[in-house]
């Protein structure tokens, strides 16, 4: 018996449902047809390469090697109960041999070697190659099943990627962190990165060059004539027509490039390029003067004119990079608010196919599958953007060839298309919108070509030329669906699809005015979200020579990384919740990325030490060259991880150097208590560099000031000082921020430490129980007799009492309502007022009298009950109709209660998956719970649930 080891629990039920007879185990961790196979799954990466650390600058570089590094499960919930299983799976004796049917790719390779090492077992591995998810590609790739070292190239690429970038960003980072902490005396953790540090280098290097731009003024001649017999008007721009000629005489086209490329050619030619600029207004006064002929123009001296049929070509459908880009410049939505909304689509709609792909195309066995999608989508005539033109496109499934179908041009997933499943996304717009994205897209790609007459003409005036350019749409093609849908691309600003009138010769046309035009030069447009992601992906573009190849296929990151990386560098958190500070921040409504200060001085920290190469393309080039490498020849994985600890072990040293050679910081004002030397500063302490004393800087998340730190040692107390931090200080609803006072005192050990304290003052009033002193602090106020210590807290439900409320209360034994109390959940606010009990000395919430909160929020959801135009009113505990009455509580009694999203998925008509505990006579059987589909019934508008069905 084999067992089959998918990346992902979608491709274990595929190759079950493309096999047949496979039916769930009762675990839900496995298929099994109880015959010769069992197919189970990871969740992308189970398991990670694992190596003592350290944090001591001088005790780098750590470059672990062979047995050297361990095999851990990732701490996600659920990873290590899975892979407990397929370790039990492996090592049953009827098991014979392991299939690892991970993606087909390094990636993929290295995640199924990984988990089958883990395990431990020596049975005999195997790989099954899947190119194409369809039925009949998952059983060619079963049928094909072969031993694993026929990838073993693959696997020792995957290692040494996996190695290198571990020794990379890990010794990079503390070196980093050692030495800009000393440098700055600001304890922060600086992350290094081959692909980060990388990318943050591109946004510096950018937003320099914008810093650093000087515009420089120049001048364009633009023309205007009149078509005497079509009475119509026509533009033109002056350009040097013999040099305009030479270089199309020269330049090679490439009849393969798409109309994209071509346009954006030209408009570069037009904007920037010498032929159509002079840089001197004399010369721009001397072609005036030229084409004058005293207070009037000169007419037309001849007209040449250039017609040829083009085409458009049908845009290639959506990779990941495509769709993100494009929804980032018309959404305004991140790389990773796309990427999420997809991921949703495919996993929890099955309405599009797998997201993180870099290819274009699909596999050329698929256009059955695509003939039954387009059947699919033609059927869904509530939906006309879903529906139109899907017969059309249909139709040309035949003829469009490579196209779109070419399985050399499919990477380890296909093109990103729908698969006929059309979601519910009414109360979820963001999602309509990219899905219907690519169901458009979908549609034309398959649809023909565009056909226009482009015109070109030269009107020359003497020996100046003035270049006019229109096209007349022929055959609308694939545009079709963009007409239809108005809000679905931009649409170019510039008329280029405006119609030159026809003329006569050159006789025919009039010129009615010339003038010069001054204009300046504009700096580089700064990234945005989605052309960020983009530069990542084509950076091949800034390389040349063997380099460029390497990253043609590739960029710097990968299709499921580029948009973490992206938000990663945005974060101002680390994923432990500590603060840290952000690389790069987006600006404005257009939310252009600048690099942060923070960013900038990183990047200029490299620099400065020479380590130049983690922040350019080049090396990463360089290092995906050798990769390539291994992939054909095992053996030169040693040479490999040889350069890359000569590589990492040199730019240590470079740091190791600058963190010596910053000098110590001293604290002025201020001497050693116990033996008067000086005391030096370090990120988070200070110490006397003559004894053993020693004092921490960083107290509750705050780091203190010098002045703070005199005062302190000196004193041996401070004054209040703002910006403590109780809790997660990046966890809004958990983090505290207090203003204390700080003393210095001996603990058990006789060591020096610091802590918070109180100053207290005499209250304006006793105590109105024992008529004892009372004291203030910022706490509040409390009874100085020991038997009574009646405590009037100044915070009270996220309340802050003021004076006057205090006062009332102590004077009165009550106070008037208080609005705004936080209940202890935080999620909803109250009314009440406060009392004191005399005889149990304490204050209490009073609610006598007290007008009620409402905290019922409307929210946009529709009611999904049939026939009911109602939407959901949002309370504490559940979302009402108050059209039908119908409503679906947070929490059933005793069972696990529903999440904000499951229950805003079950609004939108979705299937969630949820534990369900049997309740017998009261008492919830917790045995015997099990997970089981929940669902809102559309007739009635009730919770329901229903057993999942085996495969």
């Amino acid at each position: 018996m084999r067992v089959i080891l998918a990346e992902k629990p979608s491709v274990a039920k595929a190759i079950a449902q493309a096999k047949g007879g496979f039916t769930m185990s009762e675990s839900r961790k496995f298929l099994s047809n109880k015959k010769d196979c069992i197919i189970t799954w990871a969740f992308g990466h189970l398991i990670e390469m694992h190596h003592k650390t350290h944090n001591d600058i001088m005790k780098l570089p750590i470059l672990p090697t062979g047995d050297e590094w361990e095999l851990q499960v990732i701490s996600i919930d659920g990873y290590k109960e899975q892979f407990e299983n397929i370790k039990k799976l492996v090592e049953h004796p009827n098991v014979t041999e392991v299939v690892n049917a991970c993606d087909a790719g390094r990636e993929g390779e290295f995640i199924g070697r990984l988990i089958y090492l883990k395990t431990g077992t020596s049975k005999p591995l195997k790989r099954m190659w899947i190119n194409s998810m369809t039925k009949q590609g998952l059983l060619t790739a079963y049928d094909q099943i072969c031993d694993a070292n026929k990838y073993e190239g693959l696997n020792r690429a995957a290692f040494c990627r996996s190695e290198m970038d571990w020794c990379i960003g890990l010794n990079g980072s503390i070196a980093a962190t050692a030495v800009l902490t000393k440098k700055t005396n600001i304890s922060q953790v600086t992350e290094i990165g081959r692909v980060k540090t990388a990318v943050t280098a591109m946004v510096v290097r950018l937003e320099r060059e914008i810093q650093s731009f000087v515009p420089e003024k120049f001048w364009e001649i633009e023309a205007n004539f009149k078509a005497k017999t079509a009475n119509q008007d026509f533009a033109g721009k002056w350009v040097n027509y013999e040099e305009l000629i030479k270089r199309k005489n020269t330049k090679k086209v490439d009849n393969s490039e798409t109309e994209d490329a071509e346009k954006a050619e030209s408009s570069k030619d037009e904007q920037s390029d010498s032929i159509y600029r002079f840089k001197d207004e004399d010369a721009v006064k001397k072609v005036l003067a030229d084409c004058r002929d005293g207070s009037s123009w000169k007419p037309a001296s001849k007209i040449i004119e250039n017609k040829n049929l083009r085409k458009r070509n049908a845009p290639h459908l959506f990779d990941l990079a495509g769709i993100q880009v494009l929804a980032n410049s018309l959404f305004k939505l991140s790389s990773k608010q796309t990427l999420d909304i997809i991921q949703e689509l495919y996993m929890t709609h099955q309405a599009v196919t797998y997201p993180r792909t870099e290819s274009t195309h699909l596999p050329s066995d698929y256009p059955a599958e695509c003939l039954v999608t387009f059947d699919k989508l033609a059927a869904a005539k509530h939906n006309t953007a879903i529906c139109e033109f899907a017969e059309e496109a249909k139709a040309r499934v035949k003829d469009v060839g490579k196209h779109i179908f070419d399985s050399s041009k499919v990477s380890d997933h296909f093109a990103i298309i729908p698969t006929g499943v059309i979601p519910n996304l009414e109360n979820d717009q963001n999602a309509k919108k990219i899905y219907h994205l690519i169901v458009r897209r979908f549609k034309e790609a398959f649809l023909p070509p565009q056909e226009y007459n482009e015109t070109e003409r030269f009107t020359f005036i003497g020996d100046h030329a003035f270049r006019s350019v229109g096209e007349e749409i022929i055959t609308v093609g694939w545009k079709v669906i963009q007409d239809k849908d108005k809000s679905a691309e931009k649409k170019d600003t510039k008329k280029t699809d405006s119609i030159l009138p026809t003329v006569n010769g050159h006789s025919d046309i009039e010129t009615e005015s010339i003038k010069g035009l001054a204009k300046k030069t504009t700096p580089p447009i700064r990234y945005k979200n989605g052309t960020l992601l983009n530069a990542m992906k084509t950076i091949s573009r800034t390389l040349k020579g063997d380099q460029k190849e390497a990253l043609k296929s590739c960029g710097i990151g990968t299709p499921a990384t580029r948009a973490t990386i992206i938000d990663e560098l945005h974060a101002t958190s680390n994923s432990s919740g500590k603060p840290k500070k952000a690389v790069l921040e987006e600006r404005g409504k257009s939310k252009e990325i600048f690099p942060t200060e923070y960013g900038m001085s990183v990047i200029e920290f490299l620099e400065e030490n020479g380590v130049n190469q983690l922040i350019t393309p080049e090396f990463t080039a360089d290092l995906e060259m050798g990769l390539s490498e291994i992939t054909k020849n095992p053996q030169k994985s040693v040479d490999f991880m040889r350069e890359t600890h000569a590589l990492v072990t040199n730019f240590i040293r470079k740091l190791q150097k600058a963190h010596n050679d910053i000098p110590v910081r001293k604290l002025t004002g201020a001497v050693c208590p116990s033996c008067q030397s000086e005391i030096t500063i370090e990120p988070r302490f200070v110490r006397c560099e003559s004894c053993t004393f020693s004092l921490q800087r960083v107290v509750a998340q705050k780091t203190l000031d010098n002045s703070d730190l005199v005062s302190l040692i000196t004193h041996g107390k401070t004054g209040a000082i703002d910006g403590f931090v109780k809790g997660s200080a990046n966890d809004k609803g958990k983090a505290k921020h207090f203003t204390a006072h700080l003393e210095l005192f001996k603990n058990e050990k006789n060591e020096n430490a610091i802590r918070f304290f109180i100053p207290k003052e005499k209250y304006q009033h006793n105590c109105p129980i024992c008529n004892s002193e009372m004291t203030k602090s910022l706490n509040g106020v409390e009874c100085q007799n020991n038997d009574c210590k009646l405590m009037v807290w100044a915070n009270r439900n996220g309340k802050r009492l003021s004076d006057e409320t205090i006062a009332q209360l102590i004077e009165t034994g009550h106070t008037d309502q208080i609005n705004g109390f936080v209940s202890m959940d935080k999620k909803t606010t109250f009314n009440a007022k406060l009392k004191i009990l005399h005889a149990e000395k304490k204050v209490v919430l009073d609610y006598e009298g007290v007008e009620k909160v409402n905290n019922e929020e409307q929210t946009k959801i529709k009611c999904i009950k049939q026939n009911c135009t109602g939407t959901y009113v949002k309370s504490d505990f559940k979302y009402s109709c108050k059209t039908c009455q119908m409503y679906i509580v947070k929490g059933l009694k005793k069972q696990v209660a529903f999440s904000d999203a499951q229950l805003k998925k079950l609004l939108k008509g979705e299937t969630i998956v949820h534990p369900f505990t049997p309740v017998v006579d009261g008492e919830a059987i917790k045995a015997d719970t099990k997970p089981m589909n929940w669902y809102i019934d559309k007739a009635s508008g009730i919770l329901k649930k229903s057993e999942i069905k085996e495969i």
